[in-house]
């Protein structure tokens, strides 16, 4: 088994995520040895914080990770960060093709983005000139 560095809660919990699979990257297809092992990982209030979970309260690593981290932000002070796509801007001469196909493909790379920010930084990166725009933003806007 690797040796980890203990976490305790203070710096930045996806670091730490992204060196835990680091060093568990022979086990990568296997979820519930990555799940087993994480604990070893953590230490002080970090690792209460686990021992603390109900039994059968999270099903696969992906929900440890995100109620990992959603924990640690919290108790440092923080909001849990949604990542957006912002700030994709249309550029001037873009087609709107160009700018959709631009836009989902930078999206793709955003895990679990909400729809609600996705369709406001689409929105926001349209050029004003566009009817669409206003449209779009209209639409948006409570009667």
């Amino acid at each position: 088994m690797p040796t980890f560095n203990y976490y305790s809660g203070v710096s930045d919990p996806i670091q730490n995520i992204k060196h835990f699979r680091d060093k568990m990257v022979l086990y990568s297809r296997n979820d519930l040895i990555i799940c087993l092992t994480f604990p070893f990982n953590l230490e002080g209030v970090t690792s209460d914080w686990f021992y603390s979970l109900p039994l059968h309260s999270l099903h696969n690593f992906e929900e440890v990770t995100k109620a990992f981290s959603h924990s640690v932000r919290l108790s440092q002070g923080g909001q849990e960060e949604q990542p957006s796509p912002l700030p994709l801007k249309m550029r001037q001469g873009d087609s709107l093709k160009s700018y959709i196909c631009y836009f989902q493909s930078q999206l793709a790379k955003v895990p679990n983005s909400r729809e609600d920010v996705s369709a406001l930084a689409f929105i926001s990166g349209l050029q004003i000139s566009y009817p669409l725009y206003k449209h779009l933003w209209s639409m948006m806007s409570p009667e």
